[in-house]
């Protein structure tokens, strides 16, 4: 399996990047999972920068093949226990990008496109925080399905 999470930022902060690379190991017994980044548009007008950065991912062909789950303020809330159910569908699919857009939000067209669109949480997030519990969610879902004791701490 071959996964991305896909973020809307210029640079990984280092204390970033030292905690996600953990999660990044802990779930590369189950996934190979890739963070990239794609600089968000640098345009005044906002729908016009969500459109653009809708248009650069669909350009992308590897990214855009794949399984499209969008993190989102506008999406479903769910348990770390659904959040494991709906893991394990995914599991079975080869290519699954996940998406935590720019702070400017997302064109309605990657909700609309979108397998599964998810909320982290009713609070507003920063990217960092946002990249960071996406990760360490997954890592507890995929946890969850294993039956291991992470989860019961």
């Amino acid at each position: 399996m071959s996964w991305t999470l896909l973020v809307f930022d210029h640079k990984t902060p280092q204390w970033l990047e030292q905690r996600l690379s953990l999660y990044f190991k802990r779930l590369s017994y189950w996934v190979d999972i890739q963070h990239k980044l794609m600089p968000p548009a640098a345009l005044n007008q906002v729908e016009q920068s969500k459109q653009l950065d809708w248009e650069r991912f669909q350009a992308n062909k590897v990214l855009a093949k794949k399984t499209l789950v969008v993190f989102d303020e506008q999406g479903l809330t769910l348990t770390s226990e659904k959040l494991a159910k709906y893991l394990d569908r995914w599991e079975q699919q080869d290519n699954v990008c996940f998406v935590i857009g720019p702070s400017y939000g997302l064109s309605p067209l990657w909700r609309e496109q979108a397998h599964s669109c998810l909320s982290l949480s009713s609070l507003t997030l920063t990217h960092e925080f946002a990249q960071l519990i996406a990760t360490e969610q997954l890592y507890r879902a995929f946890t969850i399905l294993k039956g291991l004791p992470y989860h019961i701490q």
